[in-house]
């Protein structure tokens, strides 16, 4: 009989497209103009183990239930929801899960939404959702970090305070069978414009930062450097997945699974 692969898999799902002002996505990049950006979840199966979704994407109900419906399966079949972060491209789709699906959400990230700061990125409607299920038994799993290190919570998965674009956000770190794979939500957003090309930076390897961000520069760009020293494999919530050698960007995800073929950057 053959030896079941203990290693996971994950899928791109489409989840919403965003207009933005491309100056808020890229710091000082044609500020003004608009560009539409897709959002992205993931969700993560195989490993002889349950599956796991992260993120339920700016769309509604139907969107995320609609991608789900792809592999199969219902959001009641969902035992696990880790949320990177808890703006409203990332948390959309959360109404059509029930109670019995548990929300992995940093502690830390659901105070600071809840707090005000950055209000124009987080909605009432889903802070009042996640509270509503923090007083319901078995709904919410709040997570805690000391630092910055990594807690395996289920099998094949890691979780991380991230340290940058909020004060919560977590990096998720997936066991694939051609190494780590980063699930680094809106650390990094637009991996040729902010990691392969940055416009305006001299200095080698590094990064160019969002302007929507809620960390300062400085914490902004060491998150996004210890990703990709981090991980084999980066897949941001708004762009295509990258294959990652030595802390560099070495090529394009062809597909929208993880491990996949990988295309030469251009």
């Amino acid at each position: 009989m053959m030896e079941e692969d203990m290693h996971r898999k994950i899928h791109r799902l489409h989840v919403g497209v965003l207009e933005v002002d491309a100056g808020e996505f890229v710091q000082y990049r044609d500020l003004g103009s608009k560009i539409r950006t897709p959002v992205y979840a993931y969700l993560i199966e195989g490993g002889g183990a349950e599956p796991v979704l992260v993120d339920t994407g700016a769309g509604d109900a139907a969107m995320i239930s609609a991608e789900l419906d792809r592999f199969g399966l219902a959001a009641a079949d969902i035992p696990t929801v880790i949320f990177t972060h808890l703006h409203f491209d990332h948390v959309g789709g959360a109404a059509v899960f029930p109670t019995t699906t548990k929300f992995a959400v940093n502690r830390r990230e659901l105070e600071f939404a809840a707090s005000g700061m950055m209000r124009q990125d987080y909605r009432l409607a889903h802070i009042e959702l996640l509270l509503e299920r923090v007083h319901t038994p078995g709904a919410m799993w709040l997570l805690d970090f000391q630092g910055f290190e990594r807690q395996r919570i289920l099998p094949g998965i890691c979780v991380a305070q991230a340290g940058g674009h909020t004060e919560g956000s977590i990096n998720v770190f997936v066991d694939t069978a051609d190494g780590i794979a980063c699930l680094c939500g809106d650390v990094i957003q637009d991996v040729h414009m902010q990691v392969i090309a940055p416009p305006f930076q001299t200095n080698h390897r590094e990064p160019r930062m969002a302007d929507n961000s809620g960390a300062s520069q400085a914490a902004d760009r060491a998150a996004m450097k210890a990703v990709l020293g981090q991980a084999r494999w980066l897949l941001p919530a708004h762009d295509d997945g990258f294959a990652v050698e030595d802390g560099r960007v070495t090529g394009r995800l062809s597909s929208s699974k993880t491990p996949g073929p990988v295309e030469a950057l251009q």
